[in-house]
């Protein structure tokens, strides 16, 4: 008898996204794609940027879809340039698709990143669902960088520690991964901020990579990038249960 193997999913992180430069307008501003990268045109002088960041939302919920259209509301209040969503949002298609269409009604980039608890299957083919009626979305699997107004988002999916993943296929990157990312991003002018579900390594109870089982989750290579010169900033999510 033939045996199939399952097919595996294609890898966490894109290495080289060759798509041609594709210009469009995202509500009332004009944005374009350079490969793995989307840049605000005309870049604008550098007078400050407003980013919406929202991290482990948890499975869906009725309070969750709450939350997430005060938080719509909120970042229309603020004029709010792209919002992005660092991963957590549980493991079922459906916490994906309900999640990611409260926020669709504003017109601005939507970047999401798979974190731990997302199969990378069930996460692209949640994300697909979201995007084919709303074009303004972005999978950070594919589109690595931001550009706008002097920064850069260098967006980082997925865990560095498999063992932590809850999925069979669940997104992880290696040190390699961050390097090149890294490397890629101090060619350019803009500022480079690292975005990340999972944040760096720290020491102590109150630490915010603190898990109920008293470790310390987080990537101690983000800790030690965070150290170098050249990465003044990261954005990065935290331990629900933690602080």
């Amino acid at each position: 008898p033939i045996v199939t193997q399952p097919a595996q999913p294609r890898p966490c992180l894109s290495t080289e996204n060759s798509q041609p430069t594709r210009a469009f307008r995202i509500g009332a501003r004009d944005w374009e794609t350079r490969g793995d990268t989307l840049i605000r045109r005309p870049l604008p002088t550098p007078k400050g940027v407003n980013i919406g960041f929202l991290a482990h939302l948890g499975p869906y919920s009725v309070e969750l879809k709450q939350s997430l259209e005060t938080f719509v509301m909120w970042f229309r209040s603020k004029r709010v340039d792209a919002v992005v969503v660092l991963g957590g949002f549980g493991p079922e298609r459906s916490d994906v698709t309900e999640a990611l269409q409260r926020l669709a009604a504003y017109q601005v980039p939507i970047i999401a990143l798979p974190g731990k608890e997302e199969d990378q299957e069930i996460f692209e083919a949640a994300f697909a669902d979201v995007r084919f009626y709303n074009q303004h979305f972005f999978n950070a699997q594919d589109l690595r960088f931001v550009i706008v107004s002097g920064i850069q988002l260098v967006l980082l999916p997925g865990h560095f520690n498999r063992s932590y993943t809850r999925t069979r296929h669940g997104c992880v990157y290696t040190k390699d991964d961050v390097e090149r990312a890294i490397t890629k991003a101090k060619e350019r002018p803009e500022t480079p901020v690292l975005v990340t579900y999972v944040g760096p390594k720290q020491i102590g109870e109150g630490a915010l990579d603190r898990t109920a089982e008293g470790d310390n989750s987080g990537d101690p290579f983000v800790e030690s990038l965070l150290q170098r010169p050249g990465l003044p900033f990261g954005v990065m999510g935290n331990i629900r249960e933690a602080g």
